[in-house]
C-alpha cells in the first residue's frame, strides 16, 4: 500500500510540474499574414573569397572555410543581400575582393558535385576584427510582450531574438525608420549581438536592426 501511494505522489508532483511549465508566460504571439509565408531554412559558412566569376544572370564565388580546406561555390543571385558587416549598409558585388573573409548565408539544396554548388541568401562582408558582425535571420515566429518588446524565432528555430520596443530598426533599401510592430513572420533582417545564452533555442537581444528588402 504505501508503494501505491508512493507511487501516486510521483504521478501527482509530475502533473503540477506539467501545469506549472504550460502556465508560463511566453507573451502573445503576433498572428501571421493571411497569405502563407515561405520561410527558407538556411545554412552559415565563415570562409575566404577564392575566386568570383561573373555568369549570364549571377556572380558565382568559391569559398574556402576557414581553417579547414571545404570549398563550396554560391551563386549570388540579383534577390541576394550582400552587406557591410558593422553598418549593415547595402555592398555591390564589386566592393568584395578574392582573399576577403565573410559570413556566407545559403540555402540547404546544393548539389552533390565537388566542390557543392549552392545560392547565397546573403553574404556579410569587411568585415573589421573585433567588430560585431552582422547575422543575417529570417522570423518564422514572433511573440509581443505587454510592453512592446518582441521574441523573434529564426528561420531554423534555433534561436529567440529578443527586439526591444525603442530599437533602431529601418530598412536597407531606404533607411527608413520602422517600429517592432512592423516586423512580421517572414520577415527577413540582420541583428547584432555578442552574447548568447546556452539555452535551447539559444537566445540574444538586440538593439539595432537592419530589415532587408528588395
Amino acid at each position: 500500500m504505501k508503494k501505491i501511494l508512493g507511487a501516486l505522489g510521483v504521478v501527482v508532483l509530475i502533473l503540477a510540474i506539467i501545469l506549472v511549465v504550460i502556465s508560463v508566460d511566453f507573451g502573445t504571439k503576433v498572428p501571421e499574414e493571411e497569405s502563407e509565408v515561405e520561410i527558407e531554412k538556411t545554412l552559415t559558412i565563415i570562409a575566404k573569397i577564392e575566386e568570383i566569376t561573373p555568369l549570364e544572370n549571377r556572380i558565382e564565388l568559391l569559398l574556402k572555410e576557414e581553417n579547414t580546406d571545404y570549398e563550396i561555390r554560391l551563386n549570388s543571385y540579383e534577390d541576394s543581400f550582400i552587406v557591410e558587416a558593422t553598418s549593415g549598409a547595402k555592398l555591390e558585388i564589386a566592393d568584395l575582393k578574392v582573399g576577403d573573409l565573410v559570413h556566407t548565408y545559403y540555402g540547404p539544396n546544393i548539389t552533390r558535385s565537388m566542390p557543392p554548388i549552392g545560392k547565397a541568401l546573403a553574404i556579410v562582408g569587411r568585415i573589421q576584427e573585433e567588430e560585431t558582425v552582422a547575422k543575417y535571420m529570417q522570423a518564422s515566429s514572433i511573440t509581443q510582450d505587454e510592453n512592446g518588446n518582441i521574441k523573434v524565432l529564426s528561420e531554423n528555430e534555433d534561436k529567440i531574438i529578443t527586439i526591444p520596443k525603442d530599437a533602431v530598426i529601418y530598412t536597407l533599401k531606404t533607411g527608413e525608420s520602422l517600429k517592432t510592430s512592423d516586423i512580421r513572420v517572414g520577415t527577413k533582417m540582420l541583428v547584432w549581438y555578442d552574447i548568447m545564452a546556452l539555452s535551447y533555442p539559444a537566445q540574444a537581444g538586440t538593439a539595432k536592426v537592419v530589415i532587408l528588402e528588395k
